[in-house]
């Protein structure tokens, strides 16, 4: 399994602690930056996408990821979830690589589209299923992740 992340995402992290309040942090992943984007998708290759901070849940239906055409080989194979690394599927259980998508409020899985944690930063991923049959992928993913201060008394421990 190989991970890929754009470096300057990290830097730009917004982050909250006062009860109520929402921040939007912004993340792109150009396929075109050969200094952190693969050449090829294979099957369990993970794209950090964004970042949940620490002392932070994210709030599925303030976000928006758009994901360009993954695979545009005229039989195209590949298809992916997005989620964090323990749990692939949190947002999006399977999304084909052949389109591209813009997920915002409903898009996303119902039941299990929490992630966050007390204690430590929660990567969210494009977790790669099946194979890519088209090499270089071009494009750019953006995901705009809103997030919210954890909080004790309503929240449990979701990576």
């Amino acid at each position: 399994m190989s991970t890929y992340s754009n470096p300057a995402a990290a830097r730009s992290l917004s982050n909250t602690d006062r009860a109520g309040s929402v921040v939007v942090n912004p993340f792109k992943f150009d396929f075109a930056n050969t200094g952190y984007a693969p050449t090829a998708l294979a099957a369990t290759t993970l794209i950090q996408i964004g970042i949940v901070p620490a002392g932070c849940k994210l709030i599925p239906h303030l976000c928006r990821i758009s994901v360009p055409v993954l695979d545009s080989n005229g039989a195209p194979t590949g298809d992916y979830s997005i989620g964090s690394a323990t749990t692939p599927t949190a947002l999006k259980a399977s999304a084909a690589s052949e389109t591209a998508v813009v997920l915002s409020g409903e898009d996303f899985t119902a039941d299990t589209s929490e992630l966050g944690s007390r204690t430590v930063d929660v990567p969210v991923y494009i977790t790669i299923i099946n194979v890519s049959a088209t090499a270089p992928v071009t494009g750019v993913i953006e995901a705009d992740l809103a997030i919210r201060a954890f909080d004790a008394t309503i929240d449990s421990e979701v990576l």
